[in-house]
Formats: structure tokens, sequence, C-alpha cells
């Protein structure tokens, strides 16, 4: 089974979309982890306002080999 690792940056509405997305994720199989380096797809979730947050934390983290698209 594939994990799935979501991290949400933002206002009320992202966080309720990370939820949708989540359940989206488990109804088709997929399992969520709060360890990075467990998922096999990490979904990070924000906004304009908040990308920069996003890349800053993710700089220097070890993905595995997997890319931030």
């Amino acid at each position: 089974m594939s994990c799935v690792y979501i991290k949400t940056y933002g206002c009320q509405m992202n966080e309720y979309d990370s939820e949708v997305i989540a359940g989206i994720l488990q109804e088709e199989g997929y399992e969520l982890t709060s360890e990075l380096k467990k998922a096999d797809i990490v979904l990070v979730n924000t906004c304009l306002l908040y990308t920069s947050d996003a890349a800053d934390e993710l700089d220097g983290v070890d993905l595995g080999g997997r890319r931030i698209i």
C-alpha cells in the first residue's frame, strides 16, 4: 500500500482542502502517514501567500529521490 504525507500551509480553506484530498486518497487505497520519510507521495498544499514558507521548510529535506512538482 502506498503512503501519502500531506503538509498544509495557509488558511482554513487549505486545511479543509487537505482533509478532502486525504479522504479521496484513502478511498482509493492510500494510507496517510505523519512521517515524511515513510511517504511514497508527498503532497504540499499551499497558496501564494505561503509558497515561500513551504519551499523554505522543504529546502534541504531528504526526499529520498522524490521530486517536488
